[in-house]
């Protein structure tokens, strides 16, 4: 058995508060903490390596971690996460003769909770059940490693992360069996009568690639769709190829309550809906293996949202604190969790690259985002006025080559060029029409522009502290191939819409960053704070014993 560190208590705290092993009853839980020995790591230090030998798991007991993966493809390691106390690490040795798929360092120094094969093994001897939690954690764990996730914050870790239950698929795939059984009976017989026309062999040629092509595409439609949980919100991500594109999700701590649902099927089978409440309404994990369990893993991450820094983290935060009020050395590094790079990600094409810095979709200025709706919609708006403009330039020439002679050339041109100062100024106007609308993101605020040519404007706007949820959705194939669909912010009873802007995952991926940068900006200054109160209190109560000692002589003399 390990040696036991000396910090029980903000392990025991630690472990209260993180899935599997929340609600665990107090006998249970000291057992467990008794399997955990603990290992310190300077900056810069290597916990594990990829592709070694996974001899051990670990939980971030306080510090950060950063995991890094090597990418082939660019040949550089790339950012995975960045993980904090309460944060499993190695899941990777709950499978025998497993190798780490990723390599784990200290971003400062930290401190983490080892657990051997062999303690792992006794734990699971001693609680039922806790085996199938820990594979629930590890298939996340392996699918977000494959599972490219353009929206994450940099470093922004995955808890959790699962595609309906395989029933569901099961059940979209009974109409697709039942057509292609019933159209082959229907061909079979309709080739058996003809005796042996050509004709039903090639329908049902026919016939097989589509019963193929859906089911491919229901196949491809059901892996599309995710779950999901991470340190900063829990969301639903729903994908409809070249029909619809969507994803629902709200902050951890704009959840209300936590509930599951299942029906007569889903009990029997072990599926089911996890609904969160939020303050903007409902978002559904549907679905589901096991709903309780993951109603269970959400409800330990709210928890620990709410509470903010754990003990552990607060005592090494004051330590560092009290050492530099008595000028002692310390080793407390300022976090740089907003600082992390950027993983790499999938680019919009090309051309619609060209296309939105034509057009300026997006753009920065003293800190500030501007979005525009997209360019489709100014074609939609100014297409008449220039169709017209073309038009009357092609009569124009149409004149000058004979092609008819009804008026003359220069009674042509001035009509030609009144009706291109008339319509040109429609053409401007559809265009200062279209730029005048544009949406903005602050550190502090949201805020939806909306200002005719010559005539009103209306201007809403929004705190990102009141920020409740937030969904995209891309419809139809056009605002499928040229990325462009709608964002929708509830903002209490209220909601905000930026309407048709480019690449919406983007700017929602966007929103949700300055969110958590504001929270982490007021979590620190609120530590920072009761550090500065506190670090007061233990500066006078020195100041009042260096005084007891030189006897009120701060001299220190006879």
């Amino acid at each position: 058995m390990p040696e036991l560190p000396s910090d029980d208590k903000s392990i025991a705290d630690l472990l209260k508060t993180i899935y599997p092993f929340r609600d665990l009853e107090e006998e249970l839980l000291t057992f467990v903490k008794s399997q955990f020995g603990i290992r310190t790591l300077e900056k810069g230090e290597a916990l594990f390596r990829e592709e070694t030998p996974a001899k051990e798991m670990f939980i971030v007991l306080n510090g950060q971690i950063r995991i890094t993966r090597f990418n082939e493809k660019t040949e550089e390691e790339e950012l995975v996460s960045t993980l904090s106390a309460g944060d499993w690490i190695g899941l990777e040795a709950l499978v025998e003769n497993e190798e780490y798929l990723v390599s784990a360092t200290s971003v400062r120094s930290a401190r983490v909770l080892n657990l051997s094969q062999e303690g792992m093994d006794l734990i699971l001897e001693q609680i039922g059940g806790l085996g199938e939690r820990l594979e629930m954690l590890y298939n996340s764990y392996v699918l977000s490693l494959n599972t490219r996730l353009q929206w994450r914050n940099p470093g922004e870790p995955v808890y959790f992360i699962a595609r309906r239950h395989p029933i569901y698929l099961m059940l979209r795939l009974v109409p697709v069996f039942a057509v292609g059984l019933l159209g082959g009976i229907g061909l079979a017989f309709w080739y058996w009568i003809s005796g042996g026309m050509l004709t039903p062999l090639l329908l049902g040629g026919g016939f097989l690639l589509l019963i193929a092509a859906w089911f491919a595409w229901a196949v491809v439609d059901w892996g599309n769709d995710y779950s999901i949980i991470t340190s900063q919100r829990v969301l639903f991500q729903e994908r409809i190829v070249m029909l619809y594109d969507s994803r629902r999700e709200s902050p951890i701590n704009a959840i209300m309550a936590i509930s599951t649902e299942t029906n007569q099927i889903g009990r029997i089978l072990g599926f089911g809906n996890v609904i969160i409440r939020t303050y903007a309404g409902l978002i559904t994990l549907p679905d589901l293996k096991d709903p309780e369990e993951v109603a269970s893993l959400l409800q330990g991450q709210w928890n620990r949202v709410k509470a903010g820094f754990t003990r552990a983290e607060r005592m090494s935060q004051l330590e560092n604190m009290i050492r530099q009020r008595l000028g002692l050395p310390t080793e407390y590094e300022k976090k740089e969790m907003l600082d992390e790079p950027a993983p790499p990600s999938v680019e919009p094409a090309a051309a619609q690259r060209f296309l939105a810095s034509l057009f300026q979709l997006r753009f920065e200025q003293g800190g500030a985002i501007t979005y525009r709706t997209h360019w489709w919609i100014l074609i939609k708006q100014a297409w008449l006025p220039a169709f017209l403009l073309w038009l009357a330039q092609l009569v124009l020439v149409a004149r000058a080559l004979k092609v008819f002679e009804l008026f003359s050339f220069l009674g042509l041109l001035g009509i030609v060029a009144i009706f291109d100062l008339v319509v040109g100024a429609w053409l401007v106007y559809q265009y200062v029409d279209w730029r005048n609308d544009y949406y903005q993101l602050t550190d502090e605020n949201i805020v939806d522009v909306y200002r005719k040519p010559l005539g009103k404007e209306e201007r809403r706007a929004a705190p990102l502290k009141n920020i409740q949820s937030i969904h995209f959705e891309r419809l139809g194939i056009v605002g499928l191939l040229l990325n462009f669909g709608t964002v929708s912010i509830k903002v209490g009873d209220a909601a905000l819409t930026f309407d048709y802007v480019f690449n919406p995952s983007e700017v929602q991926r966007e929103i949700f960053k300055r969110m958590a940068e504001r929270e982490y900006r007021n979590s620190e200054a609120a530590m920072k704070n009761e550090e500065q109160r506190l670090g007061d209190w233990i500066e006078a109560y020195n100041n009042v014993l260096e005084r007891k000692r030189y006897g009120e002589n701060p001299s220190g003399e006879g």
